[in-house]
């Protein structure tokens, strides 16, 4: 059974304002082909009543309705990056790129001063060891006090370099709460579902018909306004109905 792809629009052409919902009419001209085809039309608001959608085709010769129904979608924002990123998006990717590659570092350097931690110790036990036989010369004792110096060395400079990727996250904790903040009020709302109604018909030969489609939207009302305004001694009271 074919099936379209592109939604054909749904204008709205009546609504009835009750209590505590709105009874909606909407239109559409189709050009039918024949045989059973199955159409995409809307969008419609979400909040439509599913039980109460009831859909009719006029003036086409041999073709009827044969279901209806509402479906309801929501497209999310497509996690890879895009050129057309506004500036508060860019910068929150750049920012979490930043804070995953530090870490990455920090996890490095932080084994790299922890093996260097185990490697002077060993060095430790080995001199220790050697002292206590006794069969020690200046030669051993030059030796011991380069690599001592060399371990004592690079543990100091990665120990700085964790120090700095740890300051560094932590600043980036809080540049990338602000960011994620600014781009929430900027950008990012609630997400926002979408009905469509799909519709399928049966037609014996080609020809163009008038859909009409009702149903009930739960959560619409209207009320009443009014308006005086006094000029002189003439008094003027607008009604107004808002929906």
């Amino acid at each position: 059974m074919p099936t379209g792809t592109r939604p054909i629009p749904l204008p709205v052409t009546a609504v009835t304002c009750l209590e505590d919902r709105a009874h909606i009419e909407r239109t559409a001209e189709l050009d039918l082909a024949s045989g059973v085809r199955r159409l995409r039309l809307g969008p419609i608001g979400a909040l439509a009543v599913d039980r109460t959608l009831h859909a009719e085709l006029l003036g086409g010769q041999g073709a009827s309705v044969l279901d209806a129904r509402i479906v309801r979608t929501w497209t999310p924002r497509p996690p890879v990056p895009s050129a057309d990123d506004s500036a508060p998006r860019a910068r929150v990717r750049a920012l979490e790129e930043e804070q995953v590659a530090l870490g990455h570092a920090r996890d490095r350097l932080d084994v790299r001063v922890d093996m260097l931690g185990r490697l002077a110790v060993d060095l430790l036990r080995d001199i220790a060891e050697d002292a206590g036989h006794g069969d020690t010369d200046d030669a051993d004792e030059a030796r011991w006090t380069r690599e001592l110096d060399r371990v004592d060395a690079e543990r100091d400079r990665y120990g700085e370099e964790l120090r700095a990727a740890e300051a560094r996250l932590a600043d980036l904790a809080g540049e990338l709460a602000e960011a994620r903040r600014v781009l929430a009020l900027a950008e990012e709302g609630p997400a926002e579902l979408v009905g469509h109604v799909e519709l399928t018909v049966r037609a014996a030969r080609p020809c163009r018909a008038r859909l009409r489609l009702t149903h009930l939207t739960s959560c619409a009302l209207w009320r009443p306004a009014y308006r005086a305004v006094l000029d002189g001694d003439s008094l003027t009271l607008e009604t107004d109905a808002v929906v």
